[in-house]
């Protein structure tokens, strides 16, 4: 009787470990219909995070017309490749403009991004295509928002009303 309680624990115990690896090792999926966008400061400085937000509303007040008639992520994604050079030139130009010696560069690529809400539309844990703008070293706090559909622009481009959002929290919410 022993040795069946022993063992119960131990394959109790296994099939635990095994769920708990297997659910917190999901691969995240690639989401499809969204370009998001996210600008990389250079530093946690206040001048580099001041300037960051400088670039973004340059690059958001360039690409907002552009994206703003489209229909679909992947024409977003087209229009943005097109003018990709001069999304890094107009970075370039704001950072040279306030004495900033250091450059930028952007780029479109797939990028992992938690959980986040933006004015109600939640976008899952996931791999999005995005436009990257990478300001210096990209070491500093970032800044993020959806470029299609227009995410960024529901509030002036800010991102002010960006919510967090927890995984865990959402499902012990939903099994309460």
């Amino acid at each position: 009787m022993k040795k069946m309680i022993i063992v119960s624990s131990v394959i109790c115990s296994l099939a635990l470990v095994f769920f708990g690896v297997s659910f917190f090792n999901q691969n995240p999926k690639t989401a499809e219909g969204f370009l998001r966008f996210h600008i990389r400061a250079n530093s946690d400085s206040q001048q580099d995070q001041v300037v960051k937000l400088l670039v973004m509303e340059e690059v958001v007040a360039y690409i907002e017309p552009r994206v703003k008639a489209t229909s679909s992520a992947k024409e977003a994604i087209e229009i943005i490749n097109n003018n990709i050079k001069m999304i890094e030139q107009i970075s370039i130009a704001v950072l040279r403009a306030n004495g900033f010696g250091y450059g930028a560069s952007a780029r479109l690529s797939q990028e992992h991004f938690p959980t986040r809400s933006y004015n109600g539309t939640v976008l899952e844990n996931g791999f999005y295509d995005a436009l990257i703008i990478t300001l210096g070293n990209g070491n500093g706090q970032n800044w993020w928002c959806v470029i299609y559909p227009p995410l960024c622009f529901i509030s002036g481009g800010t991102g002010d009303n960006v919510e967090y959002r927890s995984i865990l929290w959402d499902l012990i919410k939903r099994n309460a």
